[in-house]
C-alpha cells in the first residue's frame, strides 16, 4: 500500500488594491456563519475540527501552513495528464461524480486539457514529483502528494484557487486508486483523519483500509465542508463555534472492513475480510472493491496463515 500520502500548501497573494475587499467580503460571510449553528453528533464535531481545519494524521507534519478552513467558492475541474492507466481515469471520472453530489451546490466535473483544469492530476514516477511541485519540501516516500494554492484575501480567505496531484506510476494499481481518491479529497479541502477507515487515514498500511471509496465518514465531512453556514476562512474556534454538537446519533469511525494481506509464499496481495470470524474470507482480485459476502473466495485467512481451502474443523 502508499506508504505516506499528504499535501503540501502554497499561499497565492492577491494583487494589493483586492485585498480590502476581499478581506472585509470573507470577514462577513464569517460572522453570517455563526447564526445557524450546524448539528452535529460529538464524535462528527471532533472528527470535523481534525480533517477540516488542521490536520489529523499520524506522526506526518501538518499540510497546511495555516491553520484554517479552506475549500471551493466555485465550481471545479480535473484533468489528468502523464501516464494515467485506463483505471486511473476511471478512478478521477468516478471521484468527480462523487464530489460533485456532495459539494452542491458546486460542480465537479473533468475536462481534456489540464490547462483548462483547477486540479490537475500527474500520473508520473516518483522521481518527475519535485520538478511538477517546483519544490522538494516533501518527504522522499510519498506515494502521492496534493499542493493547493489558497487564495489570500488579507485575511487568510482560505478559498482554494488550483490544485496540483502527483501519483506515483510504479504503485500498483489497487494502491494508486487509494492515493486517488486520497488526493483528491485534499483537493476539495479535506485533511488527514486518524480512523483507520477514512480515505484520508494518513498512513495507507498497519490497519487501514484499501479500498478506495469514500467512507460514511468521509462522506459525511465532506458534505459539512460545504455547508453554508461555514465559510472559507474560519480557523478553529470560528468553526467550532458553529458546530453544535448535540445530536444524539451520527456517523462513527467504524473499523475497516477489508484488510490487505500479502501472500508470503509467492508474495501475491489479496483484500481480506476483517471481523470476528476464525477463518476470513480473500479474494486475489484487486481491479474492483470486494462487497461481503464474497462469493468465490480464493483463499482464508486467520490472521496469521493463509489457507487455499476453508479449513476442516477438527
Amino acid at each position: 500500500m502508499n506508504k505516506r500520502v499528504g499535501a503540501i500548501g502554497v499561499v497565492v497573494l492577491t494583487l494589493l488594491g483586492a485585498c480590502a475587499r476581499d478581506d472585509r467580503g470573507a470577514v462577513r460571510e464569517r460572522q453570517a456563519a455563526h447564526r445557524t449553528p450546524i448539528v452535529v453528533s460529538a464524535y462528527e464535531e471532533q472528527a470535523f475540527l481534525e480533517m477540516a481545519v488542521h490536520d489529523g494524521g499520524g506522526d506526518l507534519e501538518a499540510t497546511r501552513a495555516v491553520q484554517t478552513l479552506q475549500r471551493w467558492d466555485h465550481d471545479v475541474t480535473f484533468a489528468v495528464a502523464g501516464s494515467p492507466t485506463a483505471d486511473d481515469v476511471t478512478r478521477v471520472h468516478e471521484n468527480a461524480a462523487t464530489l460533485s453530489e456532495l459539494m452542491a451546490p458546486l460542480r465537479v466535473t473533468v475536462v481534456n486539457r489540464v490547462h483548462d483544469a483547477d486540479v490537475a492530476v500527474h500520473f508520473v514516477a516518483r522521481e518527475q514529483f519535485a520538478r511538477i511541485l517546483d519544490t522538494t519540501d516533501f518527504p522522499a516516500d510519498a506515494d502521492g502528494i496534493a499542493q493547493p494554492r489558497v487564495r489570500d484575501g488579507g485575511h487568510e480567505d482560505g478559498r482554494i484557487q488550483s490544485v496540483t496531484i502527483v501519483v506515483d506510476v510504479g504503485l500498483a494499481q489497487h494502491a494508486r486508486n487509494h492515493v486517488v481518491s486520497h488526493e483528491l479529497l485534499h483537493a476539495v479541502g479535506l485533511d488527514h483523519s486518524s480512523c483507520l477507515s477514512s480515505l484520508m487515514y494518513a498512513e495507507g498500511s498497519n490497519g487501514a483500509s484499501p479500498l478506495w471509496s469514500l467512507s460514511p465518514l468521509d462522506r459525511r465531512m465532506l458534505s459539512l465542508l460545504y455547508r453554508p453556514e461555514l465559510a472559507p476562512g474560519m480557523d478553529m474556534n470560528e468553526v467550532d463555534n458553529a458546530l453544535a454538537g448535540s445530536a444524539a446519533a451520527g456517523v462513527t469511525c467504524d473499523p475497516p472492513q477489508w484488510q490487505l494481506v500479502i501472500d508470503a509464499s509467492d508474495n501475491r496481495p489479496y483484500f481480506c475480510h476483517t471481523g470476528t470470524d476464525r477463518y476470513r474470507p480473500c479474494t486475489s482480485d484487486l481491479r474492483v472493491e470486494p462487497t461481503s459476502p464474497l462469493a468465490d473466495p480464493d483463499l482464508w485467512f486467520d490472521g496469521t496463515y493463509a489457507y487455499d481451502e476453508f479449513p476442516l474443523r477438527g
